[in-house]
């Protein structure tokens, strides 16, 4: 290996480095396992815009998982522990290290902060958070699934990594927190006719009522409309399969 190359590898490693940190997930000197953190962490920063050119696959055991990630990370980590390159938390100077990225690239990585980390109310530690996270990202956007249909698939166990069905602590019951969280950073758009207007909590709708607003709200999204001015308009206000009543 050439110095020049040595050079350019090391300034990557340096790149990656501050990346990790900006993102709030710091590199952390390992020397064994799927790195799962930061793995989730670029996966999700990826979808945001931060690119890094990581190309990402479904892993049976581990869900969106990148080789090329898993290759830098453990070489950045044995840099680390060789003191070549020094570790980078979040609040580090910004020119301690001489690597200054892209002034996009940051705000990308600065307005995950709410699905970076952990909730407050979510007792998950961030490692099984981000892949809860990532697990409902990959399969809203990558099979056009539905929310609701990610929702059951994750709580039947099925195309999800294998690790959530070994977990003692079950990922389910934080789905929806999950949901809101992608959503409020950017990363999924909920289904259009789910959320239109507080009005609706405060009328007291019939069963036909309610299924009348669905199947409007259906029509009208297949053909492209988006605003609506009707009293079915007035009425909605959140998923329409918890305003029906079981039949």
């Amino acid at each position: 290996m050439s110095n020049s190359t040595n050079h350019e590898i090391l300034h990557y490693l340096r790149v990656l480095n501050r990346y990790l940190a900006t993102l709030g997930t710091p590199l952390d000197i390992i020397t064994k396992g799927p790195a799962t953190l930061p793995q989730k962490a670029v996966y999700l920063a990826q979808a945001a815009g931060a690119d890094l050119g990581y190309d990402y696959n479904w892993s049976p055991d581990f869900g969106p998982y990148s080789k090329e990630l898993a290759n830098d990370y453990y070489k950045l980590s044995e840099e680390a522990a060789l003191n070549n390159i020094r570790v980078l938390k979040k609040n580090d100077p910004k020119n301690v290290d001489g690597i200054q990225l892209p002034v996009s690239m940051v705000t990308s990585l600065e307005k995950l902060a709410p699905l970076i980390n952990t909730p407050d109310e979510c007792p998950l530690p961030q490692t099984l958070w981000l892949r809860l996270a990532a697990a409902i990202h990959w399969q809203f956007t990558r099979h056009n699934y539905s929310i609701d249909d990610v929702r059951e698939l994750l709580k039947q166990g099925l195309t999800t990594p294998s690790f959530v069905n070994k977990l003692r602590t079950p990922l389910t019951p934080y789905f929806d927190l999950a949901e809101a969280k992608l959503a409020e950073v950017g990363l999924i758009t909920p289904e259009p006719w789910a959320v239109v207007s507080n009005y609706y909590l405060n009328l007291d709708l019939t069963h036909e009522e309610a299924i009348a607003d669905a199947k409007e709200i259906q029509r009208r999204n297949q053909a492209g409309v988006s605003i609506l001015r009707n009293e079915t308009a007035k009425r909605l206000t959140r998923p329409l399969i918890k305003l029906a009543p079981a039949a």
